[in-house]
């Protein structure tokens, strides 16, 4: 999931280094940045995007994860289903 990350990044704009470290600070919801605007300092929507889909990503539960890909592909029922969201 962080390699994931840290990809979508790098291609949305981000240099090596700084789609590692904000790749970290997303998947661990920590909120840490390399620059003193955080991810406003890229100015991109790509990059906000990015980071909204891999922050609800990693803010759910790895067991539904789980049930919705274990059984061959994506099911979001699972998802809707589940009393977190």
């Amino acid at each position: 999931l962080t390699i994931a990350c840290a990809s979508a990044f790098w291609l949305a704009g981000m240099t090596p280094f700084d789609a590692i470290s904000h790749s970290f600070s997303t998947i661990a919801i920590g909120g840490f940045s390399t620059h003193d605007a955080s991810i406003g300092y890229f100015d991109s929507y790509a990059i906000n995007l990015i980071t909204v889909v891999f922050l609800l990503i990693s803010a759910c539960n790895y067991t539904l994860h789980f049930a919705a890909f274990a059984s061959g592909g994506v099911h979001p029922k699972y998802y809707w289903k589940d009393p977190e969201f």
